[in-house]
């Protein structure tokens, strides 16, 4: 892989290729998830006969999976079967049903997390038409659409290949096998460090006789170890989806004290007594402690990559739950070692950062831990390492290269195309098949955004006797596939490419075929194609409707294509005209720059224009109340006035933009006046992309400085932290602030502003975030790096091979909202320790689970900037 220039030449195709191998591939069992949401979930699905299927669905099934319309069948290979026919089955008939493994008694898990046993279930299901002889099916179980009962919590579709002459299934139940045992009980053993274990277990594991020294029996190199103590971490694994909230099956981490630190070559086997663990299940691990392959989730590193000459920063540290923080008495030694070789990199002492119980965050301590950090940043030589620690293990491996955040990017924007809404995704383009949704128009109504109507009421609110907008484009809100318009999606793509051009190029994303090799950079299509719903919600005056929205939430296994919410524009409003403008001006602009779509770029900036002019001549009645004239008003106009600008040269939109804005008068005045005004975007658009010598000086340098104080003071409370990444200091840990990049635009702004080379390293700190280094040890995206979720809340959960690549998910809840989160964590749930711990990897728990496309966004941004040029290596302001 070419380290400059290799990535805009690349097709769609190649794309998806390095999105395949971008997805890694683990030690054996080092991410028992997929294993588990297999296990609980449809386990897999055989021929029975050319027209019958069996499947076999674990314990986080409900009775909805024995109804015809719960379930879908797929094919490749068999029309008869295409994803655009929705084919059930004729009838589902239950064949067996068994009690697969019986808890002990005295079980003191929560009510809502209490089995008495877990129970396998075995349905035939008969097909409206025989088979073809090689072609491969897939069932697939979304649920009761009628009563809004999904069929299963975990993994939702298995496949076979049909051949007419077998062999067949039997019609009976099989036993569980070996992964199914694990699954219930023991399902690995890990080393943390100074001589402490992790045994993960599944819900066949009970307290409290699972919190008792005397349940573990401990032998290192065949000598038994008395356990020196026990501690436990204990969250949901998977939702059984029965009653409201759901049930919950739980995985439970226990840590057990042997003493003495692991050494190379250490034998360490654990057994668990049946009064703590379920019978039938496996009781017992082995790990074969080595340095060079044990891989420990207290050693957390940017699993995918580093960049030769920025910042290389690690974790070791470790919260075990009621044990309390891993620590280590003297500094720990580390090594960066070649991945292939073993041979040492680079080595390094690790220096304290963090004491567990300090506060280190507005919101308290963050992670609970003794951080240690693991600086590498002088390691520049190109090449895979991995990271490894005496007495404790080792990292995943990583690469250390110029385009070490291709594979990242790549996997981003397929997460971000997933969400375009009103356009079919398919193969082989992209990797999910879907047929288009929310085609049919869109009803305009009456209700205005600004006043946040309850969704139920947009259908009372259609204008009468109004013909549906014909408009499509932009993308779905979130998992849920409601059709909530972002322009901000277009504006985060759009200002990444004004930040730093060369970075950006046609081919590096898998739109769709029209769109490559277009001579417009993916990202700007991407933008093209969020706005494209909003040149269609502008009326023929110039003004823009402020948005769209369904007429209530869909629900949460329903395919998009069957939504049946219906889509409602809001009516004519000056905010939305206002952002309308100031985007459409700035993408006209862009596409200028490229030398691509003239006509498009007319279009925009014409209807941008007709936008402002709206605006200006019809302020909404509410920007006369002090509290509300910032949002609706001061802040969207000052975008708007300094990207027209950009784009026209007209000397009204400068006007606007200088009376709009406070330097003129207070060269000093911050970016961002809480319920005054928020110029962080308009304050980058008049620096950025007015040129310098059209621009007032005064009010230029005054705007370049707030840009750059924003970001010091954005970096300077990151810095204190023990996982140093950029957040608004006084925002909860909630809704995307622990994994996504929802707070790194302003550090963009000064890096583009200034070409300082240390606003880049806080874009790639932010970035090692979300991409392991986080005290979880988890990507927070789908289908990259060797640790990630696995469950997002998203439609495409559905799909032949799961989840699409590139889907975020909320992260940690510091209030604990995920849907019997508090109720079942062990130890209580805490909002003021170890928040970036407060995680459940699960399906339907929306504010942990369900990611949105702004967000999104804003990631594809984040990781594009730190792609090599595609020309030379200049820094942004260069």
């Amino acid at each position: 892989m070419q380290s400059t220039g290799s990535v805009s030449a690349r097709s769609a195709a190649a794309v998806l290729s390095l999105l395949a191998a971008a997805a890694g591939a683990a030690w054996p069992a080092d991410d028992p998830k997929p294993e588990t949401m297999r296990v609980w979930g449809v386990r897999e699905a055989a021929p029975l006969s050319a027209t019958e299927i069996r499947v076999v669905l674990g314990a986080a099934s409900t009775p909805a999976a024995g109804d015809a319309e719960s379930w879908r069948i797929l094919a490749e290979g068999d029309p008869a079967y295409a994803y655009t026919s929705f084919v059930h089955p004729v009838s589902v008939r239950k064949i067996a049903e068994a009690d697969e493994f019986r808890l002990p008694p005295g079980d003191a898990s929560p009510e809502c997390a209490k089995f008495e046993t877990l129970d396998a279930v075995a349905y035939r299901l008969k097909l409206p038409s025989p088979m073809r002889d090689g072609a491969r099916y897939w069932a697939v179980a979304h649920g009761r659409t009628r009563h809004s009962v999904p069929a299963t919590g975990a993994r939702a579709e298995a496949s076979f290949e049909f051949r007419a002459g077998g062999p067949f299934a039997k019609a009976e139940l099989p036993p569980p096998d070996e992964a199914a045992k694990a699954t219930a009980g023991v399902r690995g053993l890990w080393s943390v460090g100074g001589g402490i274990v992790r045994l993960e277990c599944g819900p066949g594991l009970v307290p409290p006789a699972c919190d008792d020294p005397a349940s573990y029996s401990v032998a290192v190199n065949g000598k038994p170890v008395a356990v020196r103590s026990v501690g436990r971490r204990s969250v949901i694994d998977v939702y059984k989806p029965v009653g409201w909230p759901y049930m919950a099956l739980m995985k439970h981490d226990i840590f057990l004290d042997l003493g003495t630190p692991l050494k190379t070559g250490d034998a360490v086997a654990v057994s668990v007594a049946p009064r703590a663990m379920a019978a039938g299940a496996a009781a017992d691990a082995e790990l074969a402690f080595d340095e060079r392959t044990s891989v420990s989730d207290a050693i957390k590193a940017n699993q995918v990559g580093y960049l030769p000459d920025a910042a290389k920063d690690a974790r070791l540290g470790r919260w075990m739950g009621s044990a309390g923080a891993l620590d280590f008495p003297e500094a720990p030694r580390f090594e960066v070692r070649d991945a292939a070789t073993h041979e040492v990199a680079f080595a390094g002492v690790g220096r304290l950062v963090h004491r567990a119980g300090e506060k280190d965050a507005r919101a308290g301590d963050l992670s609970g831990e003794n951080a240690w950090a693991l600086d590498f940043t002088p390691l520049a030589k190109e090449g895979t390492y991995y990271l490894a620690v005496p007495g404790v293990g080792r990292s995943f491996a990583f690469r250390v290269a110029a385009d070490a955040y291709a594979p990242a990017f790549a996997a981003a924007a397929t997460g971000l195309v997933a969400q375009r809404c009103g356009i079919e995704l398919k193969k082989p383009w992209f990797p999910w098949n879907r047929v288009a949704c929310h085609a049919t128009g869109i009803v305009p109504t009456t209700a205005f955004r600004f006043a946040a109507p309850p969704l139920a009421d947009l259908p009372s609110m259609a204008v009468p006797g109004a013909a549906p907008i014909p408009a499509r484009g932009g993308h779905h809100d979130a998992g849920d596939y409601n059709p909530r318009s972002h322009l901000d999606v277009a504006q985060a793509l759009l200002e990444a490419y004004d930040a730093a051009p060369a970075k950006f190029a046609d081919g590096q994303m898998p739109v769709p075929p029209e769109e490559r090799a277009n001579g417009i950079p993916d990202v700007v299509d991407e933008a093209l194609w969020a706005l494209r719903l909003w040149t269609g919600l502008q009326d023929d005056d110039g003004g823009v409707r402020g948005g769209t929205e369904s007429g209530g939430d869909p629900n949460f296994f329903q395919t998009v294509e069957l939504d049946d919410k219906g889509d409602y524009a809001f009516a004519k409003e000056s905010p939305a005209s206002y952002r309308f403008a100031a985007t459409a001006s700035q993408c006209a602009r862009i596409l200028r720059s490229c030398g691509a779509g003239a006509g498009q770029a007319e279009d925009l900036l014409d209807r941008a224009v007709a936008a402002w002019d709206w605006a200006e001549a019809h302020p909404t009645p509410l920007a006369s109340d002090p509290k509300k004239r910032g949002s609706l008003r001061t802040t969207p106009r000052a975008r708007a006035a300094a990207q027209l600008f950009a784009a026209t040269g007209e000397e009204r939109f400068h006007e606007a933009f200088l009376e709009t804005t406070p330097w003129k008068k207070d060269p000093k005045a911050p970016l961002v006046r809480d319920g005054t005004y928020d110029h962080r975007a308009s304050a980058f658009a008049y620096v950025r992309g007015v040129p310098e010598d059209r621009a007032d000086p005064a009010v230029r340098a005054a705007a370049k400085e707030a840009l750059v104080r924003e970001a010091d003071r954005l970096c300077k409370t990151a810095e204190a932290t023990a996982y140093p990444f950029i957040r608004h200091p006084w925002a909860p840990m909630s809704w995307g602030t622990g994994a996504y990049q929802i707070h790194l635009m302003p550090v963009v702004y000064a890096w583009a502003a200034t070409g300082d080379a240390k606003y880049r390293d806080w874009i790639v700190r932010t970035c090692d975030n979300t991409l392991g280094c986080n005290p979880m040890s988890i990507c927070w995206m789908t289908g990259i790096g060797p640790r990630r979720i696995h469950a997002p809340l998203h439609n495409s959960r559905y799909a032949p091979d799961g989840p699409v690549a590139g889907l975020q998910c909320q992260g940690p809840s510091q209030r604990g909202e995920g849907y019997r989160y508090k109720e079942t964590a062990f130890p209580a749930h805490r909002s003021d320790t170890a928040s970036l711990y407060s995680f459940a990897d699960v399906h339907f728990a929306i504010a942990m689970d369900e990611g949105t496309v702004n967000s999104q966004a804003l990631t594809v941004a984040a990781f594009g900037l730190l792609l090599p040029d595609r020309a030379g290596t200049g820094t942004p302001a260069e």
